[in-house]
């Protein structure tokens, strides 16, 4: 590993360590490089060196080359440096360790598409922590591993894992650990389609979060799951209220936690955003991104594909809604939580798009609607005999001529309300007057 350590002269450029390691951070920025040599001379340097500070200094020089190498992406090294500090583990205590551990594989959840190398580097960092006996290091990191396995699409897996962890969880009774395990056990369940389960499983993540203080990251991903079950319940009002606190929850985050809670913050936002379009006030989504302080400093292609979809619910347009998915494919077909409502809106903007070119008409060749509208006849006269059927629109379909025939709006009849009220207000007196006679009798 000498190689790996870089040059041990290094520590010789300063006068001492605590020299060392500020010029270390200064540098983190402008060269990242020379910056990962000096952490590591610190780190590789003896006792007699670095003083009555050694443990101090080799501390804070883990986490800060851990960050650094997160920061510029540089996955390998920072798998190699797990190896590399397992001697100097032997003589530091389990709970520092732990924390050290549990640091690094934060750092490298920070590294985009490394998926498969976390899932590795993860195992192998249990199978270490079990030939050595630290039990609880390895019930985090097989949380961490069940977390993992979701983000990569086995679900079956990850519920297999986290429901033999639960026991053994349980039985210690940590409740910030019981909370997590129970919070990707819902996002699996809603991946896997079950929401009753998903639902269930959220419930027991707030109670365990009740009886303890719950950290701002685990709270606002609650937040944002909550939003997601809601979402598809169709409560879209309370959604956006969850996904608000998420967001905001996210956006607090952002400098200690980085890409992570800035990936969310721009996921709670975009699904905020969606909300206000299922609602069907797509006209609001503008003045959310543009009054907010905080959305003000989100920008980007997830911004721009919840502009776009807007715009095409405020057109009334299919075609635009059309174009907004091709443009921003990544942002909404990708995107399994956005996708799963983006049939529902397709067919809520066909019916609005539809009712929109039919306004000026009182008959009406289907042909010359399915032309305006690109979408085959066929397609065109199926989806008006269901609006026709649904009551969503006053008009008959003639089959001879091809062609819809519309009706004005009839007024409401006030008088039939008003009668059936009566009626209704006469039956629950007929009602309680049997029940007087039954009781006298």
């Amino acid at each position: 590993n000498a190689e790996y350590m870089g040059d041990f002269s290094l520590l010789s450029m300063a006068s001492n360590v605590a020299e060392t390691f500020e010029r270390a951070e200064a540098l983190a920025l402008m060269d990242p490089t020379q910056a990962a040599q000096l952490y590591r001379s610190i780190l590789s340097a003896s006792d007699a060196e670095l003083g009555e500070d050694t443990e101090k200094y080799r501390e804070r020089s883990i986490f800060q080359l851990g960050e650094l190498l997160a920061t510029n992406n540089r996955a390998a090294e920072l798998v190699e440096l797990f190896t590399v500090l397992r001697p100097m583990f032997a003589t530091m205590t389990k709970a520092r360790v732990a924390k050290i551990v549990r640091t690094l594989v934060q750092n490298m959840s920070q590294i985009p598409e490394t998926l498969p190398m976390q899932i590795e580097l993860v195992l192998d960092q249990i199978a270490w922590a079990k030939s050595t006996n630290r039990k609880l290091l390895v019930q985090r990191l097989e949380a961490s591993l069940a977390e993992l396995y979701h983000l990569h699409g086995e679900h079956a897996r990850a519920l297999s894992l986290i429901d033999t962890l639960l026991k053994e969880v349980k039985r210690v009774d940590d409740k910030l650990l019981l909370l997590e395990l129970h919070l990707v056990e819902s996002q699996a369940h809603h991946s896997l389609k079950d929401v009753p389960k998903a639902k269930a499983s959220l419930t027991s993540a707030r109670t365990a979060a009740n009886a303890i203080f719950c950290p701002p990251l685990v709270q606002a991903k609650i937040d944002i799951q909550a939003g997601i079950i809601q979402a598809d319940e169709g409560d879209f009002k309370t959604a956006y209220s969850y996904f608000y606190e998420a967001f905001e929850g996210f956006s607090g985050l952002v400098d200690t936690f980085k890409t992570t809670a800035a990936t969310m913050a721009q996921n709670s936002l975009k699904y905020l955003l969606l909300c206000k379009v299922m609602l069907g006030k797509p006209e609001e989504v503008n003045s959310i991104l543009n009054s907010n302080k905080i959305a003000l400093k989100i920008s980007g292609p997830c911004v721009e594909a919840m502009r776009a979809v807007a715009a095409a619910g405020s057109a009334r347009s299919l075609e635009l809604f059309q174009t907004a998915t091709v443009a921003f494919k990544s942002e909404l077909v990708d995107d399994p939580i956005i996708n799963s409502h983006l049939s529902a809106l397709q067919d809520s903007l066909f019916e609005s798009n539809l009712a929109r070119l039919i306004e000026p008409f009182s008959c009406v060749e289907l042909a010359h609607v399915a032309q305006l509208i690109g979408i085959s006849v066929d397609r065109v006269e199926a989806k008006l005999s269901k609006m026709i059927l649904d009551r969503k629109l006053a008009a008959v379909i003639d089959q001879n001529a091809s062609t819809l025939v519309l009706y004005d709006e009839a007024p409401s009849d006030r008088i039939y309300a008003a009668s059936m009220s009566a009626v209704g207000s006469m039956n629950e007196v007929v009602d309680a007057l049997f029940e007087k006679v039954k009781r006298l009798s």
